[in-house]
C-alpha cells in the first residue's frame, strides 16, 4: 500500500466522484488558506438562450477590455458548462466597466452577467490518497500519462481527467514530520520509554488481518502494544510504550497517519466561595432522571451529591479508585444534578434533579491536570464506560467533557473519538453531550478600550485556532459551546486607561473567548457544514491582566468562573468551586437531556435519541443581547456567524419539558424510506391565527444517519424539512414529482434559518414568524399549513430506512391567549402521506 500527500484547488467532493475509477482512497484532506499576492475580481456569465461561450469570446476583445484571464465553470458532474463562463479582472473597475460595456452592447443580449466578486485568498486541499496495490498505482500513471499527451477516453473522460489533473500543485511522499502530533512537535520526545498513541490507516476488507499485522510492525520496530482496536472503516488505533527509536522507526511507516502523546486535560478549578450552611439531608428519589458522568470520577461524600450517584466504576483509569482526585467530574456532576449551581448557592435551595452514574476514565496527572491511563487508548476507555452504564442501567443520557485538545478539525474526514460517539449513540440510542473544547490560550488582540477588545476576542473565535476538537464534531452527539454570564469581575482594579469598565472579554450571553466554533460553510457537504456545536450554556468569562506586559487573560477570576462542587471541600472547607471551560456548559445539557428522557419514562415509552435531541434543541433561543453583540461586529452575515459560534442558542428545561398556555410542543416519531418523503398537516387553533401579534412556528428535525469514517461526506443520508401555505396534497405531490402543469409553480415558505444552512446536521431547527393575521388566516379561517419531511441516501450499503423525531412549537407572545387546550383538541402533526420524491 502507498499513501501520497496531494496538494490541489479541488476539494474531495469532486474528487471522491473518480475513486472508484481509479482505485483511490481518500484517506483525510486539510484545507489551507493563503493569500493571493493581489486580489482578483471575477464577473460570470449565464447565457439565457441557446448560445454558448464560445460565441461570446469570440467577439470581445479581452486585452482591450482588461480581462485579466478567462476560466470554464464546472458542471456538478465535473464538465465544462457550455452556457457558463467566469471571467477575472485585476481591479474592481475593470470587472465593473465590462459589465456596464456588455450590458449595454450588442454582444451581451442573451446573457446574464453576475455582480463581481472579489477573491484575496486561495484554498488549497492537501489530501492524504491511498493505493491499494500496484494496480490501482499503474491505473493513477495510465491516466497521468493520458492527460500529458491528450490521449482519449480510458476510465475517466477528457473533461474528468482535465479537472482532476489541472487543480494538482504537488504530489509526494508523507514525511515522518507530516505523522508527527502536534504533543510531540511541541514537547519533543522524552528521554526514557514513554506510551503513545498510534493511528494507522487500514483498507477496510480484513479488520482481524489488519489489526495483526499492525501489531507485527509495531513489535518489529521494539514497541509494546497495550491496546488496538479498529475505528470504523478506515482506522487503526493502538496504545503502544517504546522509546523514541521505537517511535521514529513507526512514522517511517507509510500506513501510520499519526503518532502522539496522550491526550490529557489541563488544571481549570479554583476556590471561590468559602464555607456555607448546607442542608443536613436531600431529597433523592429511586425514579429520578439519570445521566453517566464519564470524566475524573466523582466524590460521592461531598454533602450535596450524597445518595447523588447510583453507581461508581473505575474503567483502568490509573487511580485505583473511583473517587474523583483531580476535581474536573466532581464540577461536572454538581450541574448534571442541580443545573444552575450559580442560582442555587445565592438562595441556599438545593433541590436535585438527576441522579448520576460516576464512569471514571482519567486520574490526577503530575501537574495536577487530568489524564488517560498509559496502558489504554481513551477510545477504549469511553466506549467500556459507556457501555457499561447503558447495559447495567439502561442509562439513555451521558455526558462527555472531555476532548483532544492535539487533535482539531480541519475540514477532512472524522475524527477518531467522534466516530466512535456517533457509532455508539446510534447503535444504543442514546444521548450523549460533549463539550466543544476550549483554546487553553486565546490570543490577546490588541486593544486599548474594552470595545475593541471585545471586537478582537470575538473575531478570533471564528479563526483556526478555535477549531472543534475531537470528538466535538461528531455528528449524532450534542456538542456544546460556552457563553458568558457575568461581566463583573471580583478583581475590578485594573483598568484600561481611558475606561471605567474592567477588561472583561466578553459580554453577558455572548460567546466565551475561549469557545471553540464550527464552520458552517455554504460550499460542498459533510462535517463542515454542519450546525456544530448545536447548543450553547454558561461556561465562564475571562479578564484581561493589565499588570505586566506582555498582557495575558487571566481565567480563574471567582466572579467570572461557573461555580460548582468542590472535590476537596474536607481539606478546603470550601463546599464549592469555580471554573471556566466548555466543560461545564455541557452538563447543563446534560441536566436537560436526562429530565427530558425520563419525563418520557414515566410514561411507560422509550424516547429515541433522536427525539431527546430535537425537544432539547427546539427549547433553545439566542438572547437579543448576543445577536446584537454580534451583529453590531460581524453585519455582513450575522446570522451564520451566530450559528458558527452559538448553534441554536441556550436551551431551557422547561420550554424543553412542558407546553404552556402560550406555547405548546408538538412532537413526532416515525422512520422514512431513502429518496421518500413524507407529508404532515398541521392545523392551527382560532384563538393562534386572530389579531397582529408576533406569533412563532419553530420545526426541529433530528436523525441518526448511518456514518463512514472514509468517506469526508461522512453521513450516509440527509434529511431536510420544508413548510407549505395554501397548498393542497396533490399540488405537494406534483412538485415533488416533477409533474406540475406548464406555467404552474409553487414553493415553499421561507424559514430561518434557511434549508441551505442546514441541510448537512443531524439536528435542524427553523422558525417561521408571523406578526400580520393574513399570514395565518384568510376570511377568520386559518390557513392550510403542511410539513415535508424528506429522505435522501449519500451511499449504497446501508439500511434503507431511516428514523427520525420532528418537534413543531407553537408560539404567541401575547400573555393572555390561550392555545393549548384548542391544539389539544386538534391533534395535529398527523402523517398523511409517504411517497418517493423523484427529482434530486
Amino acid at each position: 500500500m502507498l499513501v501520497l500527500e496531494f496538494t490541489s484547488l479541488i476539494d474531495s467532493e469532486t474528487r471522491t466522484t473518480l475513486e472508484d475509477r481509479l482505485g483511490l482512497h481518500i484517506l483525510s484532506e486539510v484545507a489551507v488558506e493563503e493569500e493571493l499576492d493581489e486580489p482578483i475580481f471575477t464577473i460570470d456569465a449565464l447565457s439565457l438562450r441557446t448560445r454558448t461561450k464560445g460565441q461570446l469570446l469570440n467577439g470581445l476583445d479581452l486585452a482591450r477590455l482588461k480581462v485579466k484571464s478567462v476560466e470554464s465553470v464546472r458542471t456538478n458532474v465535473g464538465q465544462d458548462d457550455p452556457k457558463k463562463v467566469r471571467f477575472v479582472f485585476r481591479s474592481k473597475e475593470d470587472a465593473v466597466l465590462f459589465k456596464s460595456l456588455l450590458e449595454r452592447s450588442a454582444i451581451g443580449v442573451g446573457w446574464k452577467f453576475s455582480d463581481f466578486s472579489k477573491k484575496e485568498r486561495e484554498t488549497f486541499y492537501r489530501t492524504l490518497i491511498q493505493f491499494h496495490d500496484e494496480a490501482s498505482i499503474g491505473r493513477f500513471n495510465a491516466e497521468l500519462s493520458n492527460y500529458r499527451q491528450g490521449a482519449s477516453q480510458i476510465r475517466l473522460t477528457t473533461i474528468q481527467r482535465a479537472l482532476l489533473f489541472d487543480a494538482f500543485v504537488s504530489i509526494g511522499i508523507v514525511s515522518s514530520q507530516d505523522r508527527l502530533g502536534a504533543k510531540l512537535q511541541e514537547v519533543g520526545f522524552p528521554a526514557d520509554d514513554f506510551f503513545f498513541d498510534l493511528d494507522l490507516w487500514h483498507t477496510g476488507e480484513d479488520v482481524n488481518a489488519e489489526k495483526l499485522n499492525a501489531r507485527n510492525v509495531i513489535q518489529e520496530a521494539g514497541g509494546r502494544v497495550t491496546d488496538i482496536k479498529a475505528i470504523g472503516d478506515m482506522l487503526i488505533i493502538a496504545r503502544v510504550e517504546g522509546n523514541e527509536e521505537v517511535a521514529r522507526k513507526l512514522l517511517a511507516y507509510d500506513r501510520v497517519s499519526r503518532l502522539d502523546l496522550p491526550p490529557s486535560l489541563p488544571p481549570q478549578l479554583f476556590d471561590v466561595f468559602g464555607n456555607t450552611s448546607l442542608p443536613d439531608t436531600l431529597d433523592f428519589e429511586e425514579d429520578m432522571p439519570l445521566a453517566c458522568v464519564v470524566d475524573s470520577g466523582i466524590m460521592p461524600g461531598h454533602p450535596l451529591l450524597r445518595g447523588a450517584v447510583v453507581d461508581s466504576n473505575d474503567f483502568d483509569s490509573g487511580d485505583g479508585t473511583s473517587v474523583d482526585t483531580v476535581g474536573h467530574g466532581t464540577h461536572v456532576a454538581g450541574i448534571v444534578v442541580y443545573g444552575d449551581v450559580a442560582k442555587c448557592i445565592p438562595r441556599n435551595i438545593w433541590e436535585p434533579k438527576v441522579r448520576v452514574i460516576n464512569a471514571k476514565v482519567l486520574h490526577k496527572g503530575p501537574f495536577g491536570g487530568a489524564e488517560f491511563t498509559d496502558e489504554k487508548r481513551a477510545e477504549t476507555q469511553i466506549e467500556d464506560a459507556i457501555r457499561w452504564a447503558a447495559s447495567a442501567y439502561e442509562c439513555r443520557v451521558f455526558n462527555l467533557s472531555l476532548g483532544n485538545l492535539a487533535r482539531k478539525y480541519s475540514r477532512g474526514h472524522q475524527l477518531p473519538w467522534a466516530l466512535l460517539i456517533d457509532k455508539l449513540a446510534s447503535e444504543l440510542n442514546i444521548v450523549i453531550v460533549v463539550s466543544a473544547g476550549n483554546n487553553q490560550s486565546p490570543a490577546v488582540p490588541s486593544a486599548s478600550t474594552r470595545a475593541d477588545l471585545r471586537k478582537g476576542v470575538l473575531e478570533n473565535i471564528y479563526g483556526t485556532d478555535h477549531s472543534l476538537i475531537d470528538p466535538a464534531t461528531a455528528a449524532n452527539a450534542l456538542t456544546v459551546g460556552s457563553v458568558a454570564r457575568s461581566e463583573q469581575p471580583a478583581a475590578s482594579n485594573l483598568r484600561f486607561p481611558t475606561e471605567t469598565f474592567p477588561p472583561v472579554a466578553s459580554p453577558e450571553e455572548a460567546p466565551s473567548a475561549f469557545t471553540r466554533t464550527g464552520i458552517c460553510e455554504g460550499r460542498g457537504g459533510g462535517l463542515h457544514r454542519s450546525i456544530k456545536p448545536e447548543l450553547v450554556a454558561y461556561g465562564g468569562n475571562y479578564l484581561l491582566n493589565l499588570a505586566i506586559p506582555p498582557y495575558k487573560w487571566a481565567g480563574n477570576d471567582p466572579h467570572l468562573g461557573e461555580p460548582s462542587l468542590a472535590f476537596n471541600f474536607a481539606s478546603s472547607g470550601r463546599p464549592f468551586a469555580a471554573a471556566c471551560g466548555t466543560s461545564f456548559a455541557a452538563p447543563f445539557v446534560t441536566h436537560i437531556a436526562a429530565r427530558v428522557e425520563h419525563q418520557f419514562r414515566k410514561r411507560g415509552r422509550v424516547a429515541s435519541l433522536n427525539l431527546i435531541r430535537a425537544l432539547v434543541v427546539n427549547s433553545a433561543r439566542h438572547t437579543q443581547a448576543a445577536i446584537d453583540f454580534i451583529s453590531g461586529h460581524r453585519p455582513a452575515d450575522t446570522e451564520l456567524s451566530v450559528l458558527r459560534a452559538m448553534g441554536y442558542g441556550k436551551p431551557n428545561a422547561e420550554r424543553a419539558l412542558f407546553s404552556s398556555d402560550t406555547r405548546v410542543v408538538l412532537y413526532a416519531e416515525d422512520e422514512i424510506a431513502d429518496d421518500q418523503y413524507q407529508l404532515y398537516e398541521l392545523k392551527l387553533p382560532e384563538e393562534f391565527i386572530a389579531g397582529n401579534d408576533r406569533r412563532r412556528i419553530r420545526f426541529t428535525l433530528a436523525y441518526d444517519p448511518p456514518v463512514r469514517g472514509s468517506r469526508k461526506e461522512y453521513i450516509g443520508k440527509t434529511m431536510w424539512f420544508e413548510l407549505f401555505r395554501d397548498k393542497t396534497v396533490s399540488q405537494i405531490q406534483s412538485l415533488m414529482a416533477g409533474t406540475l402543469p406548464v406555467g404552474h409553480k409553487i414553493k415553499s415558505e421561507s424559514l430561518t434559518p434557511t434549508e441551505t444552512r442546514l441541510e448537512w446536521s443531524t439536528v435542524q431547527s427553523a422558525s417561521f414568524e408571523a406578526k400580520l393575521g393574513s399570514k395565518l388566516a384568510v376570511g377568520g379561517r386559518a390557513r392550510k399549513f403542511h410539513v415535508l419531511v424528506g429522505s435522501h441516501k449519500r451511499f449504497s450499503g446501508e439500511d434503507s430506512f431511516q428514523r427520525y423525531a420532528l418537534v413543531a412549537t407553537l408560539e404567541h407572545d401575547k400573555t393572555d391567549v390561550r392555545i393549548y387546550d384548542p391544539v389539544r383538541v386538534l391533534i395535529p402533526a398527523q402523517r398523511i402521506t409517504n411517497r418517493t420524491r423523484l427529482r434530486y
